[in-house]
């Protein structure tokens, strides 16, 4: 249980046999300003169930939606890379519909840098 706040959660594959979702599975979570993206498992793509929408969520592909409301779009996600972080990132294009769709973010990102009101979804502003 509990809440994921900006949060990326991208290109995760599950191929075990009985594995029901790529992304999350499981109940009890909230998702505020969170992109699920490009996850796939044998069963659903990305998530088993519809969890709590905190609003400014972001899924692609359509299917196995994560919320009830989530705008579905794709991030434009870069490769997971250094971008000068003490983590590596996936970083959405400066195009993304991702950017500006979030409220009430953390004052900065998994980088460091500041973040606008309103800001990207997912842990990394869009350029």
């Amino acid at each position: 249980t509990g809440t994921l706040k900006n949060c990326t959660i991208a290109n995760n594959h599950s191929t075990a046999m009985g594995q029901v979702a790529g992304g999350i599975f499981g109940d009890g979570l909230t998702l505020v300003n969170t992109i699920a993206a490009n996850n796939t498992a044998m069963y659903t793509p990305t998530c088993d169930a519809k969890r709590t929408d905190g609003s400014g969520n972001l899924q692609w592909p359509d299917s196995a939606l994560c919320t009830t409301s989530p705008t579905i779009a794709d991030p434009m996600l870069g490769e997971l890379a250094d971008a000068g972080g003490d983590v590596d990132v996936l970083v959405p294009a400066a195009g993304s519909p991702a950017k500006g769709i979030a409220t009430g973010c953390p004052p900065t990102d998994a980088l460091g840098k500041p973040r606008p009101e309103p800001c990207t979804a997912g842990a990394v502003e869009a350029p």
